[in-house]
């Protein structure tokens, strides 16, 4: 197809309305476009390739893992003494707060008690009181 033609055939399908301006571009004749299976580009590594850590090795990934594990083992470890050791602690704190509580309710009810008796006292003591301000007065 010569130039000419496929340039008519553009403007034509411009002016229907079948493309965009942005879709015209400048078209390439078949030498200048490149053939893909002549030329083989060659592959280099790029820079930051080039910066890039080694994957370290099987062994060595292991060999962490290892270390991982043992670490973990030792702090469970650590948490159950530990655990072990505030277990019976917690035991006595909650047999002390039991002994706290009944003493507290022991005082509070001779506490009433000790309230009873003395408005019992100054219930009786009342009239001893009356007469005897009414013998200071006279």
């Amino acid at each position: 197809m010569p130039k000419k033609d496929f340039a008519q055939e553009l403007k034509e399908e411009f002016k229907k309305g079948n493309l965009k301006p942005s879709q015209l571009k400048r078209s390439q004749s078949t030498e200048e476009i490149p053939n893909p299976h002549l030329t083989v580009p060659v592959l280099q590594k790029s820079k930051s390739a080039e910066t890039l850590p080694l994957q370290p090795r099987l062994s060595e990934q292991v060999k962490q893992l290892k270390q991982d594990l043992v670490f973990s083992q030792n702090t469970a470890q650590n948490y159950l003494q530990r655990l072990q050791q505030l277990e019976p602690e917690l035991d006595n704190l909650k047999a002390e707060l039991k002994t706290l509580q009944a003493t507290n309710t022991q005082l509070i009810d001779k506490n009433n008690e000790l309230r009873l008796q003395a408005s019992k006292t100054l219930g009786k003591s009342e009239p001893i009181n009356k007469a005897l301000s009414k013998r200071l007065t006279s």
